[in-house]
């Protein structure tokens, strides 16, 4: 099988487990998903989708956990770009 054919069985697979329904959103927050869909590459129902299954997930955490959570990924992102401009400072003035 090739790498094409493989890709679309999975593709017709996770649309087999999909359940179709109709709602209505406030324009901004469509907006919004979709400058995210476009800006990752993807079709808006799988940014939708993505957002349904993880705000369950959030909701039965405790409240500041989700806080913590991301505090500590954007100070992940922080000292790592600390560590790197501080890297390039010693290789310049060496």
């Amino acid at each position: 099988m090739s790498q094409d054919s493989s890709r679309l069985v999975i593709i017709v697979s996770q649309f087999a487990n999909l359940r179709k329904f109709s709602s209505q959103a406030e324009p901004e927050v469509l907006e919004a998903l979709q400058a995210i869909a476009d800006q990752e590459g993807r079709q808006l129902p799988s940014v939708l989708g993505e957002a349904m299954r993880e705000w369950p997930a959030s909701k039965r955490e405790p409240r500041g956990a989700t806080c913590l959570r991301h505090f500590r990924k954007a100070w992940r992102s922080v000292t790592s770009c600390v560590d790197r401009w501080l890297n390039e400072g010693v290789r310049l003035y060496r």
